[in-house]
């Protein structure tokens, strides 16, 4: 009885032809989930969602050029200039919906070019180590004791106000707090075995930083981007509205709040409060979700 009985058990090595594999929850149950845990990162991604929809159609949601000059200047809101005019009759509605083309192509293409670099140099300086890394972080120290906007109104006085070099200038300035925070990382993630066994098989250098080290930058880089994209939007804004940014007639969010439109705020504060509005939200939104996105990403956080 008791052979019979255990010639019939499973054997506990053996898969039954039954068997599935969990697969963990599926892709809508962790939406769900995560919808639920991050309600505001939630509606703070349907923003900038809806920022990237305007920025691409700009072209059939404006209702007008941005830059013609043919419409009565210091229009209120109404039906037909929704958002009104300003002191030049131009569309005020209109200017809004470009400016986001620029505020995003700035802010992303800047994050872009600062993350980047400063992920190289942070991980280079800290594999090194030595001679190097004394170096590096010497420079590094120097242009992290001007403050952020300082270091991008230096140079783009240097470069001159352009687009192009608004991105440029946004990047190379983002560069020294991104490496400051890449190399504390790997300064302790080379101490680690996975490290220490392929150097000791005779890995080189390159392979082990790029194919070792750099996966686990990932997570630390993705909150990096999402912290410093709504700064590189307002530092745009804010050279645009010191006349070193955007050249008009460019509609930019910054641009339109500066120049000659500030003696008529008074008078017509549509001028003020749909751009102002306009670069609040989008920067409180990408604020937003870089909070969501570390609590998502970091360990400790999502755990807590």
């Amino acid at each position: 009885m008791t052979s019979n009985a255990s010639a019939e058990a499973p054997h506990p090595n053996r898969l039954d032809a039954t068997y599935e594999p969990y697969s963990g929850p599926s892709l809508r149950k962790r939406t769900w989930r995560a919808v639920r845990l991050q309600p505001v990162g939630t509606v703070s991604l349907v923003i900038i969602i809806a920022l990237v929809g305007v920025a691409l159609f700009a072209d059939y949601i404006a209702r007008f050029d941005p830059a013609s000059i043919d419409a009565r200047s210091l229009q209120s809101p109404n039906s037909t200039h929704w958002f009104g005019t300003d002191n030049f009759g131009r569309d005020i509605f209109s200017r809004v919906v470009y400016g986001s083309r620029i505020s995003l192509q700035v802010g992303l293409i800047a994050t872009s070019i600062g993350v980047f670099g400063g992920s190289l140099i942070g991980l280079v300086s800290a594999y090194f180590g030595g001679t190097i890394d004394l170096v590096v972080q010497r420079l590094v120290d120097a242009m992290m004791a001007f403050p952020f906007l300082v270091i991008a109104l230096i140079m783009i006085a240097v470069v001159g106000p352009s687009v192009r070099n608004v991105m440029i200038v946004v990047g190379v300035a983002i560069m020294p707090g991104v490496s400051r925070v890449i190399r504390g990382i790997v300064l302790s993630e080379k101490e680690n075995a996975y490290v220490l066994s392929a150097r000791s098989v005779g890995a080189s250098n390159a392979r082990i930083m790029f194919r070792h080290l750099l996966p686990n930058l990932v997570a630390p880089i993705v909150i990096l981007v999402s912290s410093v994209l709504p700064g590189a939007v307002l530092v745009e804004a804010g050279l645009s509205f010191l006349g070193l940014g955007t050249p008009p007639p460019t509609p930019s969010w910054g641009a339109d709040l500066s120049g000659n439109a500030r003696t008529f705020f008074q008078h017509a504060p549509w001028m003020a409060i749909f751009p102002g509005l306009a670069l609040s939200i989008v920067v409180l939104a990408f604020n937003l979700l870089g909070d969501a996105i570390r609590d998502l990403v970091d360990p400790q956080l999502r755990n807590r």
